[in-house]
């Protein structure tokens, strides 16, 4: 009996993928575990396994599809078994279901007002189109991407654009454009605010020292993540995330670093932080660092984030502030360490001060709050 071989559910937020190679050929033995297909979202690439011992059967898609939870892409079956035939729902995702999965709110508000296919409200979120303005070639009818095409063209024959400088376009890496819209998303729908505080880092600073002399090198960000961990445990409302009129307040923290890589900034997570020695948090760091300059990320180590943190010390940044990333309550942008003179009485004493700033929804968080917490990871740090 054969088997289907399914697209798995790839994440929250992610609707589809792109289908980039497959490692078996029709007619190829496979056993339950293999690995069949690779395939590319907009966080991660990932594999799709082989479900049951046999022959592979068929292959339904091609390397550069695009395909969706649910779509069946080959059959695994016995040798000389024929293929059975598939329904077209089983071979495509309908548009229907794609839509409920992406646009939730804006389908139960807006469908009613005006119908868009998916391609077309991606084109016109590209071109920052307002889509009311968009009129279907026929009265009523769905409006699709040759429709907002038509009317960009329209917009340029009208208004066209001036000449610019001698120029080389660079297309977008799959991650780019996704932490493109993340950013917009956050810029757009999140209101929000940033609070900083700096920090005495002399006591971080000799807290390193003296876990290099014990043979454990751990770095700073390590250290931040550990020490964040405990903090939160007082402040529970910085590890939460807004939805629809209320507050989901996560029990466990899983704590996401922003890592520049070939391909883009991402966020892997490191989970349950607070069950976690700093020798733990650190392997984990180092390991989640070294997937994701590999591209070896997988999609579960880069979902279900509850806080980010983003260090930028390390490039000279005395300070910046960095965008919510959405769903999170909140982000800490750390900065660089730098000498200065402080005032201690009547005393002029040298320091290492860094600064730290957490930007947050406003939503759910208020000025107040985020500056508690930030004043209980000061005095944390500033006592180690």
């Amino acid at each position: 009996m054969s088997t289907q071989v399914l697209i798995p559910i790839l994440g929250e937020a992610i609707v589809d993928a792109q289908l980039v190679t497959w490692f078996k050929e029709p007619g190829q033995i496979v056993q339950r575990g293999d690995e069949l297909a690779e395939l590319e979202t907009d966080k991660a690439t990932l594999t799709v396994e082989c479900p049951a011992n046999g022959v592979l059967l068929s292959v339904l898609t091609s390397p550069g599809a695009r395909v969706f939870p649910g779509q069946v892409i080959a059959i695994v079956g016995q040798p000389g078994e024929e293929v059975p035939a598939l329904s077209s729902t089983e071979l495509t995702k309908p548009e229907h279901d794609l839509r409920s999965i992406s646009d939730p709110i804006e389908n139960q508000i807006g469908e009613r007002e005006q119908r868009v296919s998916p391609a077309a409200r991606k084109l016109a979120r590209e071109a920052g189109i307002d889509l009311s303005m968009v009129t279907p070639t026929d009265p009523g009818a769905r409006i699709t991407s040759e429709d907002v095409q038509r009317y960009l063209d329209q917009i340029n024959r009208e208004n066209p654009p001036m000449s610019l400088p001698a120029y080389h376009r660079l297309e977008l890496t799959t991650i780019r454009r996704a932490l493109a819209n993340k950013m917009m998303e956050s810029a757009s729908q999140i209101p929000q605010f940033s609070v900083s505080i700096d920090v005495n880092a002399d006591h971080l600073l000799a807290y390193k020292a003296r876990l290099k002399e014990l043979g454990q090198d751990i770095s700073l960000t390590s250290i931040f993540i550990c020490v964040i961990s405990q903090v939160i445990q007082r402040h529970p409302m910085i590890n939460s995330r807004y939805d629809i009129g209320s507050i989901l307040i996560f029990e466990t923290v899983n704590i996401a670093v922003a890592v520049a890589t070939p391909q883009g900034l991402v966020a892997p997570v490191i989970y349950t932080v607070e069950n976690l020695d700093i020798n733990e948090i650190s392997n984990q760091l180092d390991h989640i660092i070294k997937s994701a300059r590999e591209n070896h990320l997988r999609l579960d180590q880069l979902t279900n984030a509850t806080f980010t943190i983003s260090n930028l010390g390390m490039y000279g940044v005395n300070q910046f502030i960095p965008l919510v990333n959405p769903p999170q309550a909140a982000i800490l942008g750390i900065g660089g360490i730098r000498k200065t003179i402080l005032a201690t009485g009547q005393i002029l004493d040298g320091a290492s001060l860094m600064s730290l700033t957490v930007s947050a929804d406003h939503r759910i968080l208020d000025g107040v709050y985020v500056a508690q917490f930030l004043a209980d990871l000061r005095e944390v740090l500033e006592k180690l």
